[in-house]
């Protein structure tokens, strides 16, 4: 499976009022739970994707946000599975069948990953995801 999960337990940009990344206008005193974010990189192979997802997880990293690096189809056990299905080359199915197999990985991922980790202010950082379809 190819997910990756990083966190810190004090973020080094909490007293850092300069940081280039966005601020929350919310006041510490609220007790609104921080979701996170969804990140998605698209592209052909070979155009820096991996390049680009692993300097920005570098940067998340250093600045203590908690992230999950994950990728499609695939990122769950199950979707990873569908994955492996998909990308055989004995497999011969019809192209509606593809399309409802990445459909059902990525709902999968969804509901297993995707949404666990943001609702829990975790940012997902995912290699691909609807614009590759």
């Amino acid at each position: 499976m190819s997910v990756s999960m990083h966190t810190s337990a004090t973020p080094s940009h909490a007293n850092t009022p300069s940081s280039n990344l966005p601020e929350s206008s919310a006041s510490n005193t609220e007790t609104a739970p921080t979701l996170g974010r969804f990140i998605s990189f698209e592209g052909t192979e070979g155009v820096g994707k991996t390049t680009a997802i692993e300097q920005l997880c570098l940067r998340l990293e250093a600045n203590g946000i908690p992230y999950l690096r994950t990728r499609e189809p695939g990122g769950s056990p199950f979707a990873e599975q569908l994955r492996d299905i998909l990308l055989d080359p004995a497999t011969d199915i019809e192209d509606d069948t593809e399309l409802l197999l990445l459909f059902a990985a990525r709902c999968d991922h969804m509901q297993q990953v995707i949404l666990p980790a943001l609702q829990n202010g975790t940012w997902v950082i995912c290699d691909r995801f609807t614009d590759s379809l």
